[in-house]
């Protein structure tokens, strides 16, 4: 929220002006008659806000522990030790200029130890690939979070294709550089050659349903490819996470799922993936479902 926001900001503002007074006022540090370095009330501050973002980046690595596979787990606690280790010698004694190398250790560490984000694009189109989104949705899943995803499936592409005599990539590029204006980029997923799929964190449910209507509008719309125009028939379908999609199994049934081009007016065709999920569950829980009296009491006893 905008207020947690705010909350989470102010150690770091606060800091930045103590900084860039410190040469009126002498908050931070001063010189002596000297040349003597010495720390002022003002330093002590900036420990603090460090000490609060530092407690802030464990507790969310901790939120995140399951998510996380042991290798990147080992890498990120070594590296925070690090980095914790190298501030609080430089604090003891500030005579041991330890500080800045172990945050930039640290910090080269993280990175190293996080995918690359090379292996999550999909290069010909620059948004993040069927990996990325599974990743990505396992992450969301096993950290309990609410967030809506929107599914676009352009039907027509493969027609669009023989009749334009183009290659996938111009149709999906083309989609993939309009939905770059509606939403950021690293929210934009694309799994397979006709299905993008939108991750809305933040959105409220009146503004998932104002995108999807204007990504619809204008889907179904004339479109240019080279000196062709041809129109797009695209299915949008709303989906909320964990309410509807419960697994990455699910997300990946609706991306997968063929709709037939009728459902675009007629959305029996979005009804029919989500009871087909349903009924999958349904299955999953009991394998002795749909089968006949007798066959079920001899799969219930087994």
């Amino acid at each position: 929220s905008r207020i947690k926001k705010l909350i989470f900001a102010l150690p770091f503002f606060v800091t930045e002006a103590l900084a860039l007074l410190n040469p009126l006022i002498h908050a931070v540090f001063y010189y002596d008659e000297n040349l003597q370095f010495h720390r002022a009330w003002g330093e002590y501050l900036i420990y603090a806000a460090a000490a609060f973002y530092f407690i802030l980046s464990v507790t969310d690595l901790l939120f995140s522990w399951n998510a996380i596979n042991a290798r990147r787990r080992i890498a990120m606690s070594y590296f925070f030790l690090l980095a914790l280790t190298g501030v609080v010698i430089q604090f003891i004694n500030i005579d041991i200029k330890s500080e800045l190398l172990s945050e930039a250790l640290g910090m080269l560490g993280a990175m190293l130890a996080v995918e690359s984000e090379d292996d999550r694009l999909d290069a010909d189109i620059n948004v993040y690939n069927r990996r990325a989104m599974q990743m990505d949705l396992h992450n969301i899943l096993t950290k309990h979070e609410t967030v809506p995803l929107i599914f676009v499936k352009v039907i027509n592409s493969h027609m669009i294709e023989r009749m334009t005599h183009s290659a996938n990539v111009d149709v999906s590029s083309a989609c993939a550089e309009y939905l770059k204006t509606v939403v950021l980029r690293y929210q934009i997923y694309h799994p397979n050659s006709t299905t993008f799929v939108l991750f809305c964190s933040n959105y409220n449910e009146e503004q998932v349903k104002e995108l999807s209507d204007k990504i619809s509008e204008r889907f179904n719309g004339i479109w240019a490819l080279g000196e062709t125009a041809y129109v797009l028939d695209a299915v949008v379908i709303n989906t909320m996470v964990p309410k509807d999609i419960q697994s990455v199994e699910d997300a990946f049934y609706v991306a997968d799922t063929v709709i037939q081009p009728e459902a675009n007016t007629d959305k029996t065709g979005i009804d029919w993936i989500m009871h087909e999920i349903l009924e999958r569950r349904r299955r999953d829980s009991n394998p002795c479902a749909g089968i006949n009296r007798q066959t079920h009491f001899e799969c219930a006893a087994l």
